[in-house]
């Protein structure tokens, strides 16, 4: 007892000055002092960590790979890079690794989960700004309903990772700075254990899905189905016109540039769903139009993956009807290097009507599965 009370007294000592009356004056002092040291505590943890590249790579941690929307502008800022792939939540999972023994080149990426066609513009004009002579090749895979979105502008958070402000307020006092300065430390401090935090300080897989987030099989195939409540943007008549604005003009404005376009094996199920909602010959125009202007383009080709049957029959590479195994990034990759999947307006129209020939085959399961929601239960 005499222990604790003699521990008690001295704390009550330390604490007394907090307790005593103090003037005004003293009191603003302290107040003052207390609120500027933790701007002054935010503002070099943010600069020290700096955890969206904005002035210079991380000092004293290794860099985490997470926030595509906030990292994008400052990689194209601060890498050295000769390659770029773009694109959507279907080429988040590339990795850079195998990119560049691939093709021999120096790459990165730009992906973001619901990339826009407006969003695309952004990265690729800011990538332009930032490495104006040094960008040779770019990998695009093109997801039509990403050019159907209006007003999607995913960088708008972070329009002032942007500019060239020496002192952007934005990124120093916002709890997303804040809170990626954080996971930045605790990734560092647990990746000798992590495999989540390894997959984070990993370059490689930047902005990949995390490691057993998702599973790829039928089973979690048809359970999407069953789940489905969100519809896809469905194209319109101003579809090709954003084609040209966000993504053919730049193709024509920079011939030095060698553009891959690739449209993306979706499973046979999103050629269904398209056919229930009564878009397929939407999307069936829209691919014969992108083949048909990207054959006058002398820089650039699209690879077609769409009708591969080996991969969109096989209902064990997805979790749902678009989005694929991490293996079948791989082989798009090997697929794209061999040259034999380029596809002139020809081939994609034979293409197209073999799509619409072979949904057929699945169509009644799907429906099946459609109309078929599961118990909350469940």
């Amino acid at each position: 007892m005499r222990l604790l009370q003699k521990y008690q007294d001295k704390v009550n000592w330390v604490l007394s000055p907090l307790t005593k009356p103090v003037s005004a004056g003293s009191y603003l002092r302290w107040f003052s002092g207390v609120v500027v040291s933790v701007f002054l505590l935010c503002i070099a943890a943010v600069w020290f960590v700096d955890p969206h590249i904005y002035y210079h790579r991380a000092i004293g941690l290794k860099q985490v790979f997470d926030n595509s929307q906030a990292m994008i502008p400052g990689i194209m800022r601060h890498y050295d890079y000769d390659a770029i792939m773009f694109g959507s939540s279907m080429t988040q999972n590339f990795n850079i690794r195998e990119i560049n023994h691939i093709f021999g080149v120096k790459s990165i990426k730009a992906t973001t989960a619901g990339l826009s066609g407006e969003t695309f513009d952004q990265y690729f004009r800011f990538a332009k700004k930032c490495n104006p002579d040094g960008l040779k090749r770019c990998f695009i895979g093109v997801d039509i309903f990403s050019f159907a979105k209006i007003g999607e502008q995913l960088w708008e958070p972070y329009d002032h990772l942007y500019g060239d402000s020496l002192f952007p307020a934005e990124y120093f006092f916002s709890t997303d700075t804040l809170g990626d300065v954080f996971d930045a430390v605790i990734a560092n401090c647990t990746a000798g254990r992590n495999p989540v935090a390894q997959q984070q300080l990993d370059f490689y897989q930047m902005f990949s899905n995390r490691i057993g987030k998702f599973r790829y099989s039928r089973e979690s195939m048809e359970w999407s189905i069953r789940c489905m409540d969100q519809l896809p943007k469905s194209p319109d008549k101003s579809t090709r016109q954003n084609f040209e604005k966000q993504l053919l003009s730049h193709i024509r404005e920079n011939p030095q540039i060698k553009f891959d376009l690739f449209l993306p094996p979706y499973s046979i199920y999103f050629w269904c769903f398209q056919k229930k909602l009564g878009h397929l010959d939407e999307y069936s125009a829209l691919r014969n139009f992108l083949a048909e202007e990207v054959g006058k383009l002398p820089n650039a080709v699209l690879h077609d993956f769409q009708a591969e049957w080996d991969i969109v029959c096989n209902l064990d590479n997805y979790k749902d009807i678009t989005h694929y195994s991490p293996a079948i990034n791989s082989e798009i990759l090997r697929k794209i290097h061999s040259g034999k999947y380029i596809s002139s307006g020809i081939q994609v129209k034979k293409s197209t009507n073999l799509i619409r020939k072979k949904l057929e085959e699945y169509d009644a399961a799907f429906l099946s599965l459609y109309g078929n929601k599961p118990s909350r239960k469940k």
